[in-house]
């Protein structure tokens, strides 16, 4: 029985402890979540064992069931039909939600949700239902944007084709139920039979044709009668019953009672509902704690207290990599000088280059030669030895390509050599890897890292059909490396399947069988979902705030369910867009977004690469002007970019890490010397995703995000000797200092600046300094920063010795 209902208009929300329906179906989505106990959901035969806070979605009109088990209690929320009708796509969605099988998708935003609607409850009664009306339309935002499946689909197999069918007269018996329906003119469109029609409608739904449309019928009949004031008649007439005698037969043989006494009885129910105190007891007894994220208060103030000592070690994952570009760019001097930069002044270990096999390196002239030219590769790799930079060499083939947006490119080309089949490609490889063996050293190389990473497409390795063939490919350069060089690191193509967990364990198990398990899994991370289409995948922007770090974990989480806790995590390549032409490349927003995912993300990745070095590797005809959108950490005038100081803030980090929170993260070492790294980012908001990542405007980037409230913080260091003087130093950057944005607002963003001015932005695009004294006052030190949004702030805290 509910212990708490309530009639929103259209829709229904109820927190139940007990449920028995059998078969049935409706034209409402149905979102289910479980706060306690278990719930079990029969739907397309299968049965689904919900258990606490899974989520469950079931579309309009499927066929499924309910039954309670043992100590349950859940929320249901039923969305009309007529609600998504206003959304678009006539009504017409369908989505794939269900985290009890799926572990493709992050569902935290969603459970976040529904505790928010639970606890709309809690306290003083609402004088709307604003807010919940407010909680649906983000929840359909977020199925929309990340759950939403292809309702037309392959039709390869026959139940796909018996599945489109279906759908197609669902639709149709949706949007024309007020006419005159006849399954004969729909076997005629769809040109098949009435009977075939008849017997699969039969199959699948388990009621026959009439049925379900009487059942639409019924289901907007109820709507009308619950939330409108229209009369019995003007109901029957406009949900297409033949007339009022019809309509009240058929309403009273469904539900054993008239129209009239039904609205009555439902309007009785409402007035008679549990007061909204049995719920605040529920969610006490339940321990529910009040959802995170976008509640809280704008302007909270949080504070922290933290222990003082030497700290525990952390992996200092972020300065590992240095992703360069395509061999090709370190041939262009710009690229070496902004490489080398970045280099020494972020400490970077490693440098990444890719396409090493380019029809730009001119490595061979066709296919049946044998004969190879290693002189431009020997020209990046030698550059690379003189400036003491060890080569992170990806065999993976990639485009030469710079993109706008999802979908859109600002050009692109294939530049991978063409090779005949596994054969010919394999014979440069082992060539290549002969020359440098000898030119370099082995003991050299075989300090270098080796990687073969692939993107979503197998049409990038043409020369293989089959993702067995590519993984047979994988074996090959696996083992002749090891034979070669046993102690080199080599890795790779686990890229192309972070969004697809079961993809990546079956890779694995090959790995596993074949005796080439990788010593690191190579993968990227984007806030993004990979959806194909026909011909090819394309990317959508995921809405989720915890999207990679949870693609991270899993993948962690992922080597150790199989026994590979000593293969290592590489995220090559991070960043916030993959888009080359989006103002928020260039802003803070970027700085604190990778802090946030770092924090999330905590000792998960051996190594996480910013995607990537210098904007000089995606430079074309549009990038003119001093900021382009572009992803490096450097723009192509070498200024320095927000991010490019997040890691240099990191880099200042100690060895210890003393205690990290949603804003914050603490180091110390042995000498009474802290560091406290906070930051105030803040989510996308609904227009973001509205917009193509090139058209944003860059006067009004903050309009993109949930808020632009500041963030007080409060942070005591506890534990320390008495009295002891310490010296703050306080580092910030946000839209006023350090930022490249920031600074180019000053100048109105013109896009003529000269040199002198370009000299000047070099210069100031530095974060503030500032510094005083403070005395630790019975062991206690207090620190206070309110941070503007996006702001990122690095506090030195050391003995005054002076």
């Amino acid at each position: 029985m509910g212990t708490n209902g309530s009639r929103l208009p259209q829709i229904q929300i109820q927190f139940l402890h007990d449920i028995r329906e059998q078969q049935h179906f409706h034209q409402n989505l149905e979102l289910l979540y479980v706060a306690e106990g278990e719930l079990l959901v029969t739907k397309a035969a299968r049965e689904y064992r919900m258990k606490q806070e899974d989520v469950l979605l079931v579309n309009s009109n499927n066929s499924h069931s309910l039954t309670g088990q043992v100590g349950l209690s859940f929320l249901q929320i039923h969305i009309p039909y007529q609600f998504l009708e206003a959304l678009g796509q006539d009504g017409s969605f369908a989505f794939s939600c269900n985290s009890t099988e799926d572990s493709s998708h992050s569902y935290e935003e969603i459970r976040r949700i529904m505790k928010s609607i639970l606890f709309s409850y809690v306290g003083t009664p609402k004088k709307t239902e604003a807010l919940r009306y407010s909680y649906i339309l983000e929840l359909l935002d977020i199925l929309i944007e990340s759950f939403q499946t292809d309702t037309e689909g392959d039709t390869d197999s026959k139940d796909q084709q018996d599945e489109q069918i279906l759908q197609s007269i669902i639709r149709y018996v949706s949007l024309n139920y007020q006419e005159k329906i006849n399954l004969g003119k729909l076997a005629e469109q769809m040109y098949t039979s009435t009977s075939t029609l008849s017997r699969l409608f039969k199959k699948n739904m388990g009621c026959y044709f009439g049925d379900f449309v009487n059942q639409v019928r019924l289901d907007r009949a109820v709507q009308e009668l619950t939330g409108t004031d229209k009369t019995v008649t003007k109901i029957a007439v406009d949900c297409g019953f033949a007339s009022l005698a019809v309509f009240n037969k058929q309403f009273q043989n469904a539900y054993q009672m008239s129209p009239t006494a039904y609205r009555a009885a439902k309007q009785e129910e409402q007035a008679a509902a549990p007061s909204i105190e049995g719920l605040d007891e529920d969610i006490k007894r339940l321990h529910l704690e009040p959802p995170s994220g976008r509640l809280r208060p704008s302007g909270e103030r949080v504070a922290a207290e933290i222990a003082a000592g030497p700290g525990t070690p952390y992996k200092r994952c972020w300065n590992q990599v240095l992703n360069a570009g395509a061999a090709y760019d370190l041939t262009i001097g710009n690229v070496q000088g902004h490489i080398t930069f970045l280099h020494e002044h972020l400490n970077f270990q490693y440098v990444r280059i890719w396409n090493l096999f380019s029809q730009r390196m001119m490595i061979r002239q066709d296919s049946s030669s044998r004969q190879y030219n290693f002189n431009a590769l020997d020209n990046v790799l030698d550059f690379m030895m003189a400036h003491k930079m060890v080569p992170y060499l990806d065999f993976g083939p990639r485009p030469n390509c710079a993109v706008k947006a999802e979908g859109q490119m600002v050009y692109y080309e294939e530049e991978y050599l063409d090779f005949r089949d596994a054969d010919d490609w394999e014979g440069l490889f082992r060539a290549f890897i002969n020359h440098i063996a000898q030119r370099y050293g082995r003991e050299t190389t075989a300090g270098w890292i080796y990687d073969f990473t692939l993107d979503v497409r197998y049409s990038s390795l043409p020369f293989c059909d089959t993702q067995a063939e590519v993984w047979q490919l994988y074996q090959r350069f696996f083992r002749y490396l090891k034979q070669n060089l046993p102690a080199a690191q080599v890795g790779g193509i686990g890229s192309s399947y972070i969004t697809s967990p079961e993809s990546m364990a079956l890779w694995l198990t090959y790995c596993k069988e074949q005796d080439c398990v990788p010593d690191f899994l190579s993968v990227v991370a984007f806030p993004y979902t990979q959806v194909k289409s026909a011909t090819d995948y394309g990317s959508k922007r995921m809405a989720g705030d915890q999207e990679e770090a949870r693609q991270i974990c899993q993948c962690r989480e992922l080597l150790d369910q199989r026994g590979l806790q000593q293969c290592k995590l590489f995220v090559v390549e991070w960043n916030s867009s993959l888009s080359t032409r989006n103002w928020l490349n260039d802003s803070c927003f970027r700085g604190a977004h990778f802090l946030h995912v770092l924090n999330q993300a905590w000792d998960c990745p051996d190594i996480i690469g910013v995607w990537m070095g210098t904007d000089w590797c995606s430079s074309y005809y549009d990038t003119s002007h001093v900021a382009n959108g572009g992803n490096g950490m450097l723009s192509k005038d070498g200024i320095r970019k927000p991010i490019y100081h997040a890691l240099a803030f990191l880099n200042r980090m100690h060895a210890g890490c003393l205690q990290r929170g949603p804003n914050y993260i603490v180091t110390a070492n042995a000498m009474n010397s802290y560091y406290i790294l906070c930051y105030n980012w803040k989510r996308y908001s609904y227009r973001y995703f509205q917009q193509e990542e090139n058209d944003l405007d860059v006067r009004q980037l903050s309009e993109l995000f949930e808020n632009d409230e500041e963030l007080c913080l409060q942070m005591t260091l506890a534990g320390l000797p008495e009295d002891m003087r310490f010296v703050v130093k306080k580092r910030t950057v946000n839209d006023e200092n350090g930022s490249l944005l920031g600074e180019w607002s000053r100048f109105e963003y013109d896009r003529n600046l000269d040199g002198r001015d370009v000299q000047y932005l070099r210069k100031v695009c530095v974060p503030r300094l500032s510094m005083h004294r403070q005395t630790a006052e019975k062991g206690r030190l207090t620190l206070t920063a309110t941070l503007k949004a996006h702001e990122i702030t690095l506090f030195h805290v050391y003995e005054d010795r002076s």
